[in-house]
């Protein structure tokens, strides 16, 4: 158990319960537990997710209200992983890129990313291209939405790029408002 938290093992249904909420962790734990384990990480001083992260027989993680506002491919990879995550209230502003992906290792079918404002860019819509391309994770997209000053919260499956003027329109000016709960 890491050294901060609480831990319960439940040997009648082989889960391992860790609980890191409120402890102002910095970085992502080692665990080493038994069992699946469902972890709670939310409201800590969590900044970036730069490596990968041991989320072997992990079943729920929740990382919501920290501060994170990076996270690795290697860490992405690893999350995605995960059937359940929390990544609500962070200060995501860009996605890993998702074209790398072995996507039989993947097994998340809920992600939870609301309010973040993650940048709308042209490179918004290379990342709904490729998850586009992957059946598994296109449920992902179903609840993000776009939205700029010229557009009012129009869904990543059905965002036009002649509204992002991607020739011309600057990173900074776009924002993405995620809502996602699958």
């Amino acid at each position: 158990c890491p050294k901060t938290c609480t831990c319960t093992y439940h040997p009648l249904n082989n889960t391992s319960v860790i609980n890191c909420t409120n402890r102002q962790i910095r970085s992502f734990p080692a665990i080493y537990l038994p069992g699946s384990k469902i972890v709670h990480l939310q409201y800590n001083d969590i900044e970036v997710l730069d490596s990968a992260l041991n989320t072997t027989d992990m079943i729920y993680l929740d990382l919501s209200n920290n501060l994170i506002h990076e996270i690795s491919q290697e860490a992405w990879i690893d999350i995605l992983t995960v059937p359940t995550v929390f990544l609500t209230s962070n200060q995501i502003h860009i996605l890993p890129d998702v074209a790398y992906l072995n996507t039989s290792s993947l097994s998340t079918s809920q992600l939870e990313l609301k309010e973040n404002l993650l940048f709308c860019s042209c490179d918004i819509l290379t990342w709904r291209h490729q998850l586009n391309n992957q059946s598994n994770l296109l449920k992902l997209l179903e609840n993000i939405t776009c939205s700029n000053d010229y557009i009012d919260s129009v869904s990543l499956l059905v965002l036009d790029e002649d509204l992002l003027d991607c020739q011309q329109e600057p990173l900074s000016d776009l924002y993405l408002k995620v809502n996602v709960l699958l």
